[in-house]
């Protein structure tokens, strides 16, 4: 069930505006005329059986009718620190591991990555990558986006996390069965490298973090982009709510 999203307080039978590009969404892509009947949420997160009384080209005006109830969010927290790969993979990583339920996505300079964010590069992208997890959350029917952060190295990337568990996917790692891992409350960590991998200074960065475990998604070498939504998909299937 996708909707839309306010930044006003609405209430039952109570009419309210629905404006900018949320409304030209309403009545163009979506198509939506007066009479019918969308799904919004409010500034306080509320979600609402909403009818359309009526419509300019620019603004919507609802009737809320009915609170809703949305679906429930994983139990397992859920962080993905994943490198900077190129745009189009980048995009993809955002859109479906906010999809799957992932909290909080941090993204990373890497040294091969093909390119190292700085300065005000890193405010244009960051507001787009928060809009494409928005408009995913919104596609997915969660609540709340995951939450995106950047962090100029591999080190600072770690080190936010103090000691708390991070599996790392590598291709010869020991562990390989997801049954061998065991989580503390319900949280986890999934940290992805770059096409081509970390280097090697960053290889002996990550073997001095002992809260750092090692695992292999399976017998095949995968891109950056399928390694880290393979890897999701495994943890919410495990420990979280897929099914």
């Amino acid at each position: 069930m996708s909707y839309f999203i306010t930044n006003k307080k609405l209430n039952i039978n109570q009419k309210s505006n629905l404006d900018g590009d949320e409304a030209v969404h309403v009545l163009f892509s979506r198509r939506s005329k007066i009479g019918d009947t969308i799904f919004v949420q409010d500034v306080n997160n509320s979600r609402f059986e909403c009818e359309i009384t009526e419509a300019t080209k620019k603004t919507v005006s609802l009737l809320p009718l009915k609170i809703t109830t949305a679906p429930k969010e994983s139990k397992l927290n859920l962080t993905l620190l994943q490198s900077l790969i190129s745009e189009q993979a980048l995009d993809i990583v955002i859109q479906k591991a906010t999809e799957l339920g992932v909290n909080t996505i941090t993204i990373f300079n890497s040294t091969h990555s093909p390119i190292q964010l700085k300065g005000d590069a890193i405010s244009k992208k960051m507001n787009r990558w928060q809009k494409i997890s928005l408009e995913a959350a919104k596609q997915s029917d969660r609540v709340q986006p995951a939450e995106i952060i950047f962090c100029p190295s591999l080190d600072k990337a770690i080190t936010q996390f103090g000691k708390h568990q991070i599996f790392i996917a590598m291709p010869n790692a020991k562990k390989h069965n997801i049954s061998e891992i065991k989580l503390s409350k319900q949280k986890a960590v999934l940290l992805i490298g770059p096409e081509g991998g970390f280097s090697d200074q960053e290889l002996a960065l990550i073997s001095k973090f002992t809260n750092i475990i090692e695992w292999q998604l399976g017998p095949r070498v995968m891109r950056s982009e399928t390694a880290a939504l393979a890897g999701v998909s495994l943890l919410q299937a495990y420990f979280g709510d897929l099914s």
